[in-house]
């Protein structure tokens, strides 16, 4: 009496498995990649906006470098400080940590604001080492008043 079996071996079910896995641990590393490149453009854009915002303060209001600083990097960091909504903009890498600083360095997904000169304001965007690594994005700011 000849028996047939129906099924697969467990070769083929091992190659299966093996193949899975390996096509999994590619879309992973690619997801990774995507979500790094998606937070680092969301400190360009937060980048652009300080940018935006000091020129305003120092242009606009006819305000020092350090005026500037001093004033718009809080409302940043806040812009609805009139009703305290608590709609604060963090870090894209750390919920904790507030988006925008004054200083020269700032942690993983920060935007720095120095006053380098009475004239110049510079802007370091960080990425995901934070201060451990060269900014991903540096803007000077001269004001000419």
């Amino acid at each position: 009496m000849n028996k047939k079996y129906i099924g697969f071996t467990l070769l083929e079910l091992l190659i299966v498995v093996a193949i899975i896995g390996i096509l999994t641990s590619i879309v992973v590393a690619t997801l990774k990649d995507a979500s790094n490149k998606a937070k680092n453009s969301a400190v360009k854009s937060n980048l652009a906006i300080a940018a935006s915002a000091l020129n305003s303060a120092m242009y606009v209001n006819n305000q020092s470098t350090q005026d500037a600083v001093d004033t718009t990097i809080p409302i940043l960091n806040n812009p609805d400080t009139q009703t305290n909504s608590g709609d604060e903009v963090k870090s894209p890498y750390d919920n904790t940590l507030d988006a925008y600083i004054i200083g020269r360095t700032a942690g993983k997904g920060q935007v720095a604001a120095e006053v380098t000169s009475n004239t110049e304001i510079t802007l370091r965007g960080f990425g995901k080492n934070g201060s451990n690594i060269e900014p991903i994005l540096t803007k000077s700011i001269k004001n000419s008043i």
